[in-house]
């Protein structure tokens, strides 16, 4: 949920539970989230949420890595929520309190949500919190309610959030595959004519990526062939970073638009440029668990494939998109302009084999 466009006030319990999906995106299972809270004005400012561990004796690594993600975040004030059986939350909400209270953070609620009931962990009182949980209806929330109106919705699980950056398939990718063999050959050509420089390719790329941006934005959907050249373009490392300077222009759903319907599209080898070029939009949009899902699509197709492995980092060790949301610079065209100048022999697309 955009909290620009949408502003929920959280008095109850049931209301704070019902707002984490849209938060999140999706509605989480076997999970903890921890949200941190403004203590001046009750706002959430960062949503994190991590997978239960399997083991109890994986409680306390995990713990530490929160404690260091919530304090990167400058957090003072947090509420937590696991969802799940007791003896899957109980284990690792044990030890996040205890690195917490070790880091003199302060714990607004700890929570266990499990098949429409939830149980606090620091509510003494049987009167107001049942050992048998209390139940709510997270429909009839506030939350919910403010969510439907302005039109936010939220997916049923996670596995719906991965299926966004799934890679297409059947008459789909028999389409691509042949697109992808022409992109080649295109690009063997020009690569062949000395009159094609590095300048040339990248004006190509320019060109190709604010017209795909354009129609993206007008609602229009790339054909097979233009995504497949977008591919073959966007292994030009300057072509790739050239894109950065278009976060300020188009709006994060748009961005997020275009790289995940590429990622989706493009040939394994082509994956890790758009890939990470959606994990960007995403995170830059606070939108943690899409950019994940986004860098996992990234890296195995290349493991040493730099920028999505400092996104990667980025979001293992919770650091806020600011963190790195200064590298659209206004010198950034004219550096990589100049680096073209410079390395004009060297600037060519990679064409890969396919499997």
């Amino acid at each position: 949920m955009d909290s620009d466009k949408v502003h929920v006030s959280l008095d109850e319990l049931a209301d704070v539970i019902a707002v984490v999906p849209y938060l999140l995106g999706f509605h989480p299972t076997l999970s903890l989230v921890i949200l941190v809270i403004n203590p001046a004005n009750g706002a959430v400012t960062a949503t994190i949420r991590f997978d239960l561990p399997d083991s109890v004796t994986d409680g306390p690594e995990l713990a530490q890595q929160l404690g260091c993600i919530v304090t990167g975040n400058e957090a003072s004030h947090v509420l937590l929520i696991g969802y799940g059986p007791g003896r899957r939350v109980t284990p690792i909400m044990d030890a996040v309190c205890r690195v917490l209270h070790g880091r003199h953070i302060e714990i607004i609620e700890a929570l266990r949500v499990e098949e429409g009931r939830y149980w606090s962990y620091l509510c003494p009182d049987p009167g107001c919190c049942p050992p048998e949980g209390t139940p709510f209806d997270i429909t009839a929330t506030k939350a919910a309610a403010s969510a439907v109106m302005a039109g936010v919705g939220v997916l049923p699980n996670r596995d719906a959030l991965v299926a966004m950056l799934s890679p297409a398939s059947g008459s789909e990718r028999v389409a691509m595959r042949t697109a992808t063999l022409a992109a080649h050959a295109r690009a063997a050509a020009m690569l062949a004519d000395p009159s094609v420089t590095g300048e040339t390719w990248y004006a190509e790329g320019q060109e190709r990526i604010r017209e795909a941006l354009a129609r993206t934005a007008d609602g229009e959907e790339l054909s097979h062939e233009q995504v497949a050249w977008l591919g073959v373009l966007l292994t030009m490392i300057v072509v790739r970073d050239i894109t950065v300077t278009f976060i300020d222009t188009y709006p994060a759903d748009v961005l997020f638009r275009l790289w995940s319907r590429i990622t989706r599209l493009v040939e394994v080898a082509y994956v890790p440029a758009p890939a990470t070029l959606a994990a960007m939009a995403a995170y830059f949009n606070g939108d943690g668990a899409l950019a994940r899902i986004a860098t996992d699509r990234a890296l195995p197709a290349d493991p040493g494939y730099r920028m999505a492995g400092l996104l990667q980092f980025a979001l293992d060790h919770g650091l806020p998109p600011q963190a790195i949301g200064q590298i659209n610079t206004p010198d950034l065209p004219e550096q990589l302009a100049e680096q073209v100048r410079e390395h004009a022999h060297v600037i060519r697309p990679v064409i890969h084999q396919l499997d």
